[in-house]
């Protein structure tokens, strides 16, 4: 007797629809990536952005600031307070180098020094610093402002350069021209120094002069520069004499000099004295004029 085999289980319905129908591929999904930190624990990547200002960068902007800042100072200082011609004479390289060199130190080199990203202080340091450098150099323009050169006095045969901290404040306020007393704030104003009027008045100027106060300091004896500019024509020295004034500059200086303008018989020079020094101009052999500073 044959044994037929058992029938096959018959499969549902919805399972044989779903045989016949080709799967749809799913898209590819990424399980997130989990990051060891210090502290043991696995945690999602921070999306922070990277500081990208280092020491050396904060270092470098602070310095071109302060060179900015400097350079606007410069054109102030020496186009206005200090002219060309008496950059050297008045010292006024030295006391921008002073003033650029402290900025600088105050400035760039602090912020070099402090600077570290992530620094719980840094911005009360760097608002310190720069208090620092405004203060600085705000006391730096100040000497600058206090030392400028206000008149250019002719008195009989020289120049004296007067500066504004030297001026005697009191006889601004008590003499006959008001207009030549006022402090110049665009390079020293010309003016000449009147003869005295009287022996008592010349005994005045001596016992104030003896006291450290001297004539071309005194606004009150200042007279327009035309008027004492015939006298300084008539005592300047041509360059044949320079030697002459060996009292107040060196022989070998006034030496080169002479030999310089040899060939310029008509060429005139006066000394320039002031509180920081001695040094020779050339002047306008008609109009008593300053033309140039000699080196």
């Amino acid at each position: 007797m044959q044994i037929s085999p058992p029938p096959a289980p018959s499969r549902p319905l919805s399972l044989a629809l779903n045989a016949q129908q080709p799967s749809t591929p799913q898209p590819f999904q990424r399980s997130p990536v989990r990051h060891r930190v210090d502290n043991g624990y696995d945690c999602a990547p921070a999306h922070s952005k990277p500081n990208p200002m280092t020491r050396f960068r904060a270092f470098a902007l602070h310095l071109l600031l302060s060179l900015a800042i400097i350079g606007g100072v410069a054109f102030g200082l020496f186009a206005l307070w200090y002219p060309p011609s008496l950059l050297g004479f008045a010292k006024a390289d030295r006391l921008f180098t002073l003033i650029a060199a402290i900025d600088i130190v105050a400035g760039p080199l602090l912020t070099l020094i402090v600077y570290k990203v992530g620094k719980p202080s840094l911005k009360f340091d760097l608002t310190v610093i720069a208090l620092l450098q405004a203060a600085f150099l705000g006391l730096g323009l100040w000497t600058a402002w206090s030392s400028r050169p206000v008149f250019l006095v002719a008195a009989t045969d020289r120049f004296e350069l007067v500066f504004a901290h030297e001026v005697a404040e009191a006889d601004r306020f008590n003499t006959d021209h008001p207009e030549l007393a006022r402090l110049s704030w665009t390079g020293p104003k010309r003016v000449g120094l009147r003869p005295p009027a009287s022996g008592e008045e010349m005994m005045e100027r001596v016992d104030a002069g003896m006291a450290g106060l001297p004539s071309s300091r005194r606004p009150r004896y200042y007279q327009p520069f035309e008027l004492s500019a015939p006298m300084l024509v008539e005592r300047a020295k041509p360059a044949a004499a320079l030697p002459e004034y060996s009292h107040m500059l060196e022989r070998d200086f006034l030496q080169r000099v002479a030999a310089d303008h040899a060939e310029q018989p008509e060429a005139r020079f006066v000394p320039v004295e002031s509180s920081r020094g001695f040094a020779l101009f050339q002047i306008d052999p008609q109009s008593g004029k300053p033309l140039r500073y000699v080196p």
